[in-house]
């Protein structure tokens, strides 16, 4: 059985006649990269990122996954959530750039990739302070995945204790045996800063047997 925390996602509506808003082909390849690069490599030369730049290998056997960080972000464990703070230094009290990414059994019988990411929208669209910018199906390496990018009013407060809106990408990767949720969130005025960072460790998950 699936654990409650995905429980929440997987409610019993299917998705249908949902319109959600265009983006260019260009924007997308500038945003989004790391739901579309081959390898971690390329993207570092399309960044200009010296291939030398070290970065260290984290796998967590129990959660069925591995992630690179480069040298000096560090990935954190929680249960069956890691984190990886993104900004070094700075108030650690203010909402501070990261990623998350969530690891769960699937359902049994398993549900599938499409019923799963039309579920999930289904659960934002019924909160009016999500805004969704982007969802739509790519591929991680070769990996059929969903992205989703939305906005979230009044969510955070950043350094000067004002409350801010932040902006979220959301990358779902689902197997027959376990579902993945990779989670990158910034306040709205951070997002761009820390997109090539986020990207590039986003980049280079891979599921373990």
């Amino acid at each position: 059985m699936i654990s409650r925390k995905m429980l929440s996602l997987l409610i019993c509506i299917v998705l249908s006649g949902l319109t959600l808003p265009a983006i260019s082909n260009a924007e997308q390849a500038r945003l989004y990269p790391a739901a579309q690069r081959s390898s971690p490599k390329t993207e570092d030369r399309q960044r200009g990122m010296s291939q030398q730049e070290s970065s260290m290998l984290h796998k967590f056997d129990d959660l069925k996954f591995s992630i690179e960080c480069p040298a000096g972000y560090e990935a954190e464990k929680y249960e069956t959530t890691i984190s990886v703070v993104l900004s070094r230094g700075g108030d650690k009290k203010a909402f501070r750039p990261n990623i998350t990414i969530s690891s769960a059994p699937n359902s049994n019988p398993p549900i599938d990739l499409d019923r799963f990411f039309n579920l999930v929208l289904q659960n934002f669209l019924k909160d009016t302070d999500f805004s969704i910018v982007l969802a739509e199906k790519t591929k991680l390496g070769n990996k059929d995945v969903y992205q989703l990018l939305y906005k979230r009013k009044a969510a955070a407060k950043d350094r000067n204790d004002k409350v801010v809106s932040t902006k979220v990408l959301q990358i779902y990767v689902v197997e027959p045996l376990r579902v993945y949720a990779m989670n990158y969130a910034a306040a709205e005025s951070d997002f761009e800063g820390y997109l090539a960072v986020a990207n590039r460790i986003l980049g280079t998950f891979k599921t373990l047997k």
